[in-house]
């Protein structure tokens, strides 16, 4: 009996050995939160692995100990479920919506904070301080956290509602600037990186209005486009030959300046309000020489339409009507991105002489390789 006890001990120790060293806690997903990762295991575990490594006698030998009394008063357990961080979300303070050009601050103390949370660019060890806001409109904002006692920050950015808040940036400082848009609710959970750390802190919002909003649009005003560049500011062009469907007309073929099917029309202005919406590298198909070359400057399209076989077309771009541009010429079928060429390229002269193979209608989009000025003259002329 003694061999079997002293066995049945071996055993249990060596598989509690094993089980310590296969377990350990998950490390939180990267660039995700997740809730109550940090939570204490749970009591009734460890209360079960102390009672295995402790039983050196015939489990069968004592009833009650293998079959409790079931009639006897139940003992209430303690609650371990962690708090359920949507609610954590939910209960924080809302520091309202916030409207452009305006400041608010808060106080909060560490004292009164919980670890909900696992941060996805740090540790996840320490309480966060948690709080909402909202903005009136498009805005830059600016958090800040200033305190006497902490000294580094981690903070994650939240977007979404309480119930369902999802990441959409984290840093490793609690001094941040970021983009704001109206109508959405954000959230930030700002967590010390020594969980040590106690005192309190003072968190900041800032916001700065945008000239305008989304990056990259653009409208029509008259005969200018207005867009708003990629840093939110507006900046304002005049188109060489009106403005509709909010880009300069003769921008994209879906707006492509119409010409006569005969005759002889000339453009010249601007090139500040066009955009490059076509680029040929790569496209040997597209250049007479065979040579293809990158055209990533601004590009313009005119309409050839009603065009009878037999006509010529004749385009020139030169020096000689007053272009100093390097420029590429390409007679095209189609309206898209990769539209199918049918005559052109880089001439040497910086002109094209095409002649119709058949009545349709047709594009003509002229496209920069360089640009030594910002003004552009071409003349296009459609002869019997």
């Amino acid at each position: 009996m003694y061999q079997s006890k002293t066995l049945r001990l071996f055993v249990a120790i060596a598989a509690c050995a094993a089980l310590a060293g296969a377990c350990g806690d998950d490390d939180a997903p990267n660039g995700t939160i997740t809730p109550g990762n940090n939570s204490a295991p749970d009591a009734s575990d460890d209360a079960s692995a102390d009672a295995d490594a402790g039983d050196d006698g015939d489990a069968t030998s004592d009833p009650d100990a293998a079959d409790p009394d079931t009639t006897s008063p139940d003992v209430e357990e303690p609650d371990t479920t962690p708090e359920d961080p949507k609610a954590e979300l939910c209960d924080a303070p809302y520091l309202g919506t916030l409207a452009p050009n305006q400041s608010t601050s808060t106080v909060g103390d560490l004292a009164s904070a919980e670890n909900n949370f696992a941060l996805s660019c740090a540790p996840g060890i320490s309480r966060e301080l948690v709080y909402r806001f909202a903005v009136e409109q498009p805005s830059r904002v600016r958090v800040r956290a200033l305190s006497e006692t902490i000294g580094n920050w981690n903070l994650q950015i939240n977007t979404g509602t309480c119930e369902a808040s999802a990441r959409l940036a984290c840093f490793g400082s609690g001094n941040q600037t970021f983009f704001a848009e109206p109508g959405i609710e954000y959230h930030l959970l700002l967590e010390p990186t020594n969980r040590a750390s106690t005192g309190e802190v003072q968190v900041s919002i800032d916001t700065e209005a945008f000239a305008c909003f989304p990056a990259k649009s653009a409208t029509c005003n008259g005969d200018e486009i207005e867009r708003c560049d990629v840093d939110y500011t507006m900046s304002s062009s005049t188109c060489p030959a009106g403005c509709s469907d909010d880009a300069c007309n003769g921008d994209l073929c879906e707006n492509a300046i119409e010409m006569d099917p005969s005759g002889t029309m000339r453009l010249e202005g601007s090139l500040a309000g066009l955009t490059n919406a076509y680029n040929f590298a790569g496209r040997t198909e597209c250049f007479d020489s065979g040579e293809p070359l990158p055209t990533r400057g601004k590009d313009i399209v005119v309409a050839l339409n009603g065009l009878r076989a037999g006509q010529t077309v004749n385009v020139d771009t030169s020096q000689d009507i007053g272009d100093t541009n390097d420029n590429a010429i390409f007679i095209v079928n189609g309206c898209d991105s990769t539209p199918t060429c049918l005559a052109g390229g880089d001439t040497f002269d910086e002109k094209l002489n095409w002649q119709v193979p058949a009545d349709g209608d047709y594009l003509l989009i002229i496209d920069l390789i360089s640009n030594t000025s910002d003004t552009f003259t071409y003349q296009i002329t459609v002869d019997e």
